[in-house]
């Protein structure tokens, strides 16, 4: 299943080849790229995808770490459709200061 279908957006061709590098088990990867540009979108999909084709080739788990709680905060809102679309029902997160 391709980002486009996950996100429902069309993902930039850096975002395809990270997902094709993904998909050929080729790791590790660095992304470079500027703030803003779908590097969360380009690891995040491809794992999500393996729950709609019950295959987990990567992981069955994923621990992805923001810098700032708006970060986590914004990305689980931009996430609500992907995540309803491959029925999870329940997120977790610490949100305290530590």
């Amino acid at each position: 299943m391709e980002i486009k279908e996950i996100g429902g957006f069309e993902p930039y061709p850096y975002q395809k080849e990270v997902e094709k590098e993904i998909f050929n088990n080729n790791f590790p990867l660095l992304i470079k790229s500027p703030t803003g540009s779908g590097k969360t979108e380009a690891v995040i999909f491809p794992f999500l995808s393996q729950f709609l084709q019950n295959k987990f080739f990567i992981a069955p788990r994923l621990i992805y770490v923001f810098p700032m709680r708006v970060l986590v905060n914004q990305e689980v809102k931009n996430k609500k459709y992907t995540l309803n679309l491959i029925k999870i029902k329940r997120i977790f997160y610490d949100n305290s200061d530590l």
